[in-house]
């Protein structure tokens, strides 16, 4: 139920944190401007978003439109029309011509009042002056002109040039006067026969308007929308609405989404910790650890790639799962990193490029960072995400074919900083983070193995027998811890310290006592117990006090479990007082994890080992399979996540770690010791002096 309870706690922290986040980018717009408006200050995209531009589709169709040609109506009648005309016109000539009632100024009146003659002032006077052969002559010619020019499609664009063209197509043995009467007239009467179809044309470009598709604009984040001085365009005032900047009101759809994305991915680590991970869930330093890195790392993007696209490639998103895992185990870093890829991809800008590039990288920096016991394993890690992170980064490259040598170089020297980033903010943080958080590093647990702690100084000077059976339990812990893979390094520190509660009353604990007394003789068993078993809580006061780490302290408090102090219970049983099993067991509580559980198998064993008269080979191995089956047997295991196959595993260990110790010497002869007179070289010795 608790399980439940944190786990739910800790999604909705991690997912209100984000959007919130995350949902900065959508809050109501603060900028007003109208078109012709004068910026007064640059002004960025928020965020990446694509919309469809009214602008720009209009602009497009409207030049589809404009590429559409006038569609023309042919009216083949025009021609025999205009025939016509002319023949008509070449009667009324003749008529006034041949009138016997004009004279000649009259008739050159009523030539000029004939209306589309085409006929200049100097065209009619030349009408007058041919004679009726000629006049009949430049008639026929006149016709024939029209009727070939108006066999052809003419536009209005073409009739100048056709008109233009007839010169050339006269027949020959005209006169000059025929010729300009003949070419007035005929010039009149050709027009185009092709007209424009508005109806047809305005159909056609519509057609071409709506084939066109709407243009869809995309603004990245970051990218400069109106720079200070820039008059506002259209344009730029629809990118300001599309992304939020000037509609006065949060965008609800894009704050939604990805509120709902947030959630998502939050939810999904959430289950992913309480099924594998449940001591992190159930930690509020630990799950408090876990939502500063994932919610710095996604400000830290948020504020920095955007807009900048190479900024990507040099992001240290490496680092949340080098030191998740180094801080809390390397499940808790895999788990961050794919919830972390999800969030940096709507922190960022979310191409397919930055989704490997962030698992590829931070899948090698976990794994390259697995120890943590020494700073150089950090920069050998960030060595791992550059180079990881190359080959993702060439990959695509060569997808897009694009392998231009200055823009590789580019590519590499953004990996390698990537790389060196992941390690120093790794290594800068680790400690801090450690301290903050109250979580253990191995830099900190390898300054507390050092010999020259004060603690295990006083342990050496004020109880030597319990020093060094603590460094004999670290030693076969550590061994055993190694064929687990549990924290060995911890399980080594923890075994040094285990014991440091018996600094209190050193003399009352059997390795550090003289041989053949025991002050127990003579204590009632029930004082006894009490004695013994305050080391663990005299243990926790010192850890306390000297500001050791929180899981040594709880290697300190389970290392012993519940188990039954028997000897004092046999004891008091013998003295026949009245007492039960409860009264003589440790406080525990059980060892809840890998590192107490292998701690207080390796401590049991080595008392047993170390009290038993035989040590052979088959001895040793009986004691590790008597004490590792009692423990079981009493249920210390339980809580702790060791399987069946550990537990072997860890007995094997156990047993080749005894067998070392206790291994067989070879009995050297006895050997006779010459008198100093047979010594050569040494002069001999006078009375009262020693050799």
């Amino acid at each position: 139920m608790q399980l439940r309870v944190r786990a739910l706690l800790f999604w909705a922290i991690l997912s209100i944190s984000l959007a919130l986040t995350l949902g900065i980018q959508f809050l109501p717009a603060q900028f007003q401007l109208r078109e012709g408006d004068v910026a007064r200050q640059t002004i960025k995209s928020p965020r990446r978003v694509q919309f469809v531009s009214q602008v720009l589709t209009k602009q497009a169709r409207d030049e589809a439109a404009a590429r559409v040609a006038d569609i023309y109506a042919y009216d083949p009648a025009l021609a025999t029309q205009q025939v016509q005309k002319l023949r008509n016109l070449g009667d009324q000539i003749t008529a006034i011509r041949q009138s016997t009632n004009l004279t000649d100024e009259e008739k050159q009146v009523q030539l000029s009042r004939l209306p589309e003659t085409g006929l200049s002032p100097e065209g009619v006077a030349a009408v007058l002056r041919l004679s009726e052969a000629e006049w009949n002559q430049v008639r026929n010619e006149a016709v024939r002109l029209v009727s070939e020019a108006m066999r052809s499609r003419i536009t209005a664009e073409q009739v100048d040039a056709l008109r233009q063209q007839l010169p050339m197509q006269l027949s020959p043995g005209l006169s000059p006067l025929q010729a300009r009467v003949v070419l007035e007239l005929a010039q009149a009467y050709i027009v185009p026969n092709l007209t424009i179809d508005p109806a047809q044309t305005e159909a056609a470009r519509e057609a071409a308007r709506r084939r066109v598709e709407p243009v869809v604009v995309t603004v990245e984040a970051g990218e400069v929308i109106l720079r200070d001085g820039e008059v506002a365009t259209p344009l730029a005032l629809e990118k300001l609405a599309a992304t939020g900047l000037s509609s006065g009101s949060i965008d609800l759809y894009q704050l939604g989404s990805v509120g709902l994305i947030a959630a998502s991915l939050a939810a999904a680590l959430s289950l992913y910790l309480a099924v594998f991970e449940p001591r992190t869930v159930l930690s509020i330093r630990r799950f408090g650890l876990l939502a500063v890195l994932i919610l710095g790392a996604v400000l830290a993007a948020r504020l920095t790639i955007p807009g900048r696209p190479y900024y990507e490639l040099a992001f240290p998103a490496a680092a949340v799962p080098m030191l998740a895992g180094a801080l809390l185990g390397p499940g808790v870093g895999l788990g961050s990193l794919f919830a972390l890829t999800g969030l940096l991809t709507l922190a960022g800008s979310g191409t397919p490029q930055f989704v490997v590039y962030c698992l590829v990288t931070g899948l090698m920096g976990l794994l390259a960072a697995r120890s943590t016991a020494r700073t150089h394993h950090f920069f050998l890690a960030g060595l791992g995400v550059a180079v990881a992170g190359l080959a993702a980064t060439l990959g695509f490259r060569l997808i897009a074919r694009d392998l231009e040598p200055m823009s590789l170089g580019i590519l590499a020297f953004l990996c390698v900083v990537n790389g060196l980033l992941s390690a120093a903010l790794t290594v800068g943080s680790l400690a801090v983070l450690g301290h903050i958080f109250g979580i253990t590093t191995g830099s900190h647990l390898l300054e507390l193995a050092d010999p020259n702690q004060p603690l295990l100084r006083r342990l050496l000077a004020e109880a030597p027998g319990t020093y060094y059976h603590s460094l004999i339990v670290g030693n076969l812990a550590e061994r055993a811890a190694e064929a687990v893979n549990a924290d060995k390094l911890l399980v080594r520190v923890g075994a040094y310290y285990h014991d440091i509660g018996k600094l209190v009353r050193p003399g009352f604990y059997t390795e550090n006592q003289a041989p053949g007394e025991n002050i127990h003789d003579r204590l009632d068993p029930r004082v006894s117990v009490e004695l013994i078993r305050a080391h663990v809580t005299d243990g926790l006061e010192l850890a306390r006090r000297h500001r050791l780490p929180g899981r040594v302290r709880d290697l300190i408090a389970e290392h012993h479990g519940t188990t039954l102090i028997q000897y004092f219970y046999h004891r008091a049983k013998e003295l026949g007082l009245n007492v039960s099993p409860d009264e003589f067991r440790y406080p525990g509580p059980k060892p809840r994890s890998k590192e107490a559980a292998i701690l207080m198998l390796a401590d049991t064993v080595e008392a047993t080992a170390r009290s038993a008269r035989s040590h052979t080979p088959e001895e040793l191995d009986a004691i590790v399979d008597r004490m590792v089956a009692l423990r079981i047997a009493e249920g210390q295991l339980d809580e702790c996540d060791l399987t069946l196959g550990d537990i072997e595993r860890v007995k094997q260990a156990l047993k080749e770690g005894l067998r070392g110790i206790y291994h067989p010497r070879t009995e050297y002869p006895a050997l006779e010791t010459p008198s100093q007179r047979e010594l050569p070289g040494l002069p001999e010795a006078r009375d009262g002096e020693r050799p």
